[in-house]
């Protein structure tokens, strides 16, 4: 009896699995989920690469140059790559070529304003001086860097990650090569430069075959073009946010930041990958009505933490192990440092459904309020606590950083569910 019991709840859970794999949103899932690690794994290899070819100092100015260039991407309007995706959810193709020329725009002329800034500052602080002259010449590539918008858009998610696998394993060649070769900080930076270069012409190879010729709603391109610069305005304090502690902790000791850099890798690789993930049922719940959209969240959050979970229980046994073996033992002062970054992997993959929800299904106005405390409140803390407690203080603001968003992200998720009950009632 007890052998029929088990066989039967065998059966049903694999009847259950099997019923779930015919989804289109689940079969999708996990197909990107496929490439979207394999692309992980191949930035991985060339961290490891770079942090045993390179000495911590070194490893650390590299960082420190990459930590100025994502705060610099301001310039390249990255709002404009979600109002880009609501044109194309919206067959509003119109919108592709009016956001460029305008991201465009804004990063040539960022670039120019930090490369006549790095010019000056040189002479009173040469490290700085050079890391914003490189900032700007690397900048403009950004402002044509939109071109995976498009292809998630369109629904091409396994393309999306295919093409991504491809640049990556293209950047790693080229920079793992000229690492190996010359160990210079300089020629490395040309190569991760070139890398860019053709990664953004090979993306619009394939992007441009997707793109339609109809004509959009006037009224509609405004509403996208304002939406687009006001999420970027709200994204300068993200930029900051996301980079300024590695600025500090780098500005103070680049062989710090180098270990900082190790030590958070892993859990901030596979939160991407999660929000790669996360972009299949997103935008497929996002051509459904807001009622159904909301519901679904709902009923899918207790998933979304499970699965977090899962991953800090095996993060937490498997970085004394991968950290010495990936990146070598001159790392091994990083593992408590991915232990306990590891902790954001629960509440990050909720709060980045919901606040897409608010994005793709209204006009974002929630999530712009929410995320401009969030910002406001974290960067204030790192000036203050990083600077006290160095690493340690890095990472217990990103960890207040994500507590407080998930706190907010759960109200909105209230609001929503309450507005639509009533609405059907």
């Amino acid at each position: 009896m007890i052998l029929n019991s088990y066989l039967a709840l065998l059966t049903d859970v694999l009847g259950k699995i099997k019923k779930k794999l015919h989804s289109h949103i689940v079969r999708e899932s996990l197909l990107t989920g496929v490439v979207q690690v394999a692309r992980a794994f191949v930035a991985l290899l060339l961290t490891a690469f770079l942090s045993r070819h390179l000495s911590q100092e070194v490893f650390g100015q590299y960082q420190l140059i990459l930590s100025y260039l994502g705060v610099a991407t301001i310039f390249n309007l990255p709002g404009m790559s979600t109002a880009l995706q609501r044109a194309i959810l919206n067959d509003a193709d119109a919108f592709i070529n009016k956001s460029l020329s305008i991201s465009l725009a804004t990063s040539v002329a960022g670039a120019l304003g930090l490369f006549v800034v790095g010019q000056v500052i040189n002479s009173y602080n040469a490290e700085l001086g050079f890391a914003l002259t490189v900032t700007a010449i690397l900048l403009p590539i950004g402002g044509l860097d939109k071109f995976d918008t498009i292809l998630l858009g369109r629904q091409r998610f396994i393309a999306s990650r295919v093409i991504a696998l491809g640049n990556g394993l293209l950047q790693m060649a080229l920079i793992g090569c000229t690492a190996w070769l010359t160990k210079d900080l300089q020629c490395i930076l040309v190569a991760f430069f070139v890398s860019r270069i053709l990664s953004v012409l090979i993306g619009w190879l394939f992007a441009r075959k997707l793109r339609h010729s109809r004509s959009a709603d006037p009224a509609f391109m405004k509403e996208l073009i304002t939406q687009g610069w006001k999420l970027s305005l709200l994204g300068v304090l993200g930029q900051c946010l996301n980079y300024v502690d590695q600025i500090i902790i780098g500005s103070l000791d680049p062989s710090a930041l180098a270990l900082f850099h190790i030590g958070g890798l892993l859990p901030r690789r596979i939160r991407e990958q999660l929000k790669g993930i996360l972009v299949v049922p997103i935008c497929c719940w996002a051509t459904e009505s807001a009622a159904s959209n909301i519901r679904k969240i709902k009923d899918n959050a207790i998933n979304l933490f499970l699965i977090g979970i899962a991953l800090v229980v095996g993060l937490y046994f498997v970085l004394p192990y991968c950290i010495p073996m990936l990146f070598s033992e001159k790392y091994t002062e990083a593992i408590w440092i991915g232990q306990w970054l590891s902790l954001i992997l629960v509440l990050n993959p909720f709060t980045v459904v919901v606040w897409s929800y608010d994005q793709y299904q209204s006009n974002g106005m929630h999530y712009a309020k929410q995320i401009t405390f969030v910002r406001v409140f974290t960067l204030g803390l790192q000036f203050v606590v990083i600077p006290i407690y160095h690493l340690e203080g890095a990472v217990a603001c990103m960890l207040a950083r994500e507590t407080v968003s998930f706190a907010l992200a759960v109200w909105l998720l209230r609001h929503y569910l309450n507005s639509t009950t009533s609405k059907i009632n």
